[in-house]
């Protein structure tokens, strides 16, 4: 799945990944996604997304903004692991754009792990031409017990 920044459209490519999507475009949008993978490892900020369900819905209908929330779903270890996200993209000019992401996360590092993650965090992320500047407060990265305070800087390619 690739998202392009100019457009804020999904794009579903299969590559390796069985996904199926469902979309339904207008001014709002529905979401769907069942990925698959061989289950090996995969280092990211929660769990390999390509072993999840994801269902969400967005809307355009304010100008030059988009408001999405989505849930993500641990579906094949049994963690119980799920993230809800409520994005807004703003886009005040042609040059810039803000985006709030704020999220909630639930569940276990692993299927015998008896600990229930809880936990809220956010993202925000300013661009400016294709530079972008990100503050983000991810409690419980890879629902552990760490807390991380990231800042990322770079430039959109």
């Amino acid at each position: 799945m690739r998202e392009y920044s100019d457009n804020h459209r999904r794009l579903f490519d299969g590559g390796d990944d069985l996904q199926g999507a469902a979309t339904l475009r207008a001014v709002f949008e529905v979401d769907s996604e069942n990925g698959r993978t061989n289950l090996k490892d995969y280092f990211n900020l929660n769990f390999d997304p390509n072993d999840a369900i994801l269902i969400g819905a967005g809307t355009r209908a304010i100008p030059h903004t988009t408001l999405s929330a989505f849930q993500i779903r641990d579906d094949r270890l049994g963690t119980g692991q799920r993230v809800f996200h409520v994005v807004a993209r703003i886009k005040p000019d042609d040059r810039t754009r803000w985006t709030i992401d704020a999220f909630h996360k639930e569940g276990r590092a692993s299927a015998d792990d008896e600990v229930t993650v809880r936990a809220t965090g956010v993202s925000v992320t300013y661009d400016f031409d294709r530079y972008f500047v990100r503050l983000a407060s991810d409690p419980h990265v890879n629902f552990s017990r760490d807390h991380r305070v990231r800042l990322s800087m770079g430039r959109h390619f």
